[in-house]
Order: C-alpha cells, then structure tokens, then sequence
C-alpha cells in the first residue's frame, strides 16, 4: 500500500504482497496522518488493520486526540464514523480525552462534533480539568457556548477546588468569565 508521496518518494508500509501485517511503521502512520489530516491515508490504513483506530503513539494519543488538537475535521468525522472511543483517556499524565484535545487546540466545530456524537462534555482530566475548564482558560467563548448548549456544567470543581470561572479570572479573560458568571447566575 502506497501512503506517502512527496518530492517522488514514495514510501510503503502496511501490506507487502498481500500480506497483511501490522508494524511499527503502520502505527506511526496512522497517527502523523491524523495528526496532519491525511484522510485518505487515515481510511486506507485502518481498512486494513480497523482494530488500530484506538491505538496509542508513544507519547500517549490515539488518532482521534491528535486530529481532535489539530482541527481536522473531517478526519475526526470518519474515526467516528469507524468507531472511535469518543471518551478515550490519554495514556500520559495528562488523561485526556479528545474533546480535552479538541479545546486545548481550540477547535470549536470539532468540540461540537465530539458533543453532538456522544463525548461526555463533562469528562475531566487528570487534573479535574474538563473541556469548560480549558476553554475558560483559553478566552474562547464560542466553546463554553457549544459546551453549555450540550449539557455541560459550567461549576465543576478541579482538584485544585478551581470552577471554570476560577480559571478564566486567573488568566485574565474577561469575555469568558462574563459569559461563565451570566450561565452561573442562570444555574
């Protein structure tokens, strides 16, 4: 299977005259192509090996984290279409879930699509952080607004005892605070 074309070069992993077998290559593969929204590298790869769509590289993300961070969306479309673990923890320190991924690379419409697909828009990291907490964070109100329209709360606690309103104080983003203070007073 040919999956790399570049300056022509072209490299191959995956099946070798006909066989099929999974390597180290096809695994790295997989992941860069998600990574860098590589869609038709992503479906050629998990048709042959479908039970690697949950993998993890070697820092601890599966493919649907790293298209998540990175804003592919219709990379993340097909792993959900193939049937990604949607509330899938990272496999490092951080225990993130790709809708952590998704708002840490402030990705609003792939928060959404995570959302409307069944993520747990509540889910926390290691930290007690969930997606509200990093958006906080982060000053971006278009994902507090998706993550409230989906049911997520807006007064979770960290294991630091911060809320999310906590968070965008601290870092001095006022537009979110005022939004997370106008949905507490609703609440």
């Amino acid at each position: 299977m040919r999956v790399a074309e570049r300056s022509g070069a072209v490299s191959y992993v995956g099946s070798h005259k006909g066989a099929a077998t999974l390597s180290f290559l096809d695994v790295w593969a997989l992941h860069k192509a998600a990574n860098f929204g590589q869609i038709e590298i992503v479906q050629n790869l998990l048709d042959l090996f479908p039970s690697k769509i949950d993998s993890f590289d070697h820092d601890g993300w599966a493919p649907l984290h790293l298209a998540s961070f990175s804003g592919h969306v219709h990379v993340v479309e097909l792993l959900i279409k193939m049937g990604a673990n949607l509330n899938l923890g990272s496999l490092n320190e951080k225990g993130y879930m790709p809708i952590h991924a998704a708002a840490h690379g402030r990705n609003a419409a792939v928060v959404a699509m995570l959302v409307r697909n069944g993520a747990y828009a509540d889910a926390q990291d290691s930290a007690g952080h969930t997606a509200m907490h990093i958006a906080a964070q982060n000053g971006d109100t278009r994902i507090i607004d998706i993550l409230v329209r989906h049911g997520a709360a807006v007064d979770i606690r960290d294991k630091h005892g911060q809320i999310p309103l906590d968070m965008a104080l601290k870092a001095n983003r006022q537009a979110a605070a005022d939004l997370l203070q106008m949905y507490l007073d609703v609440e």
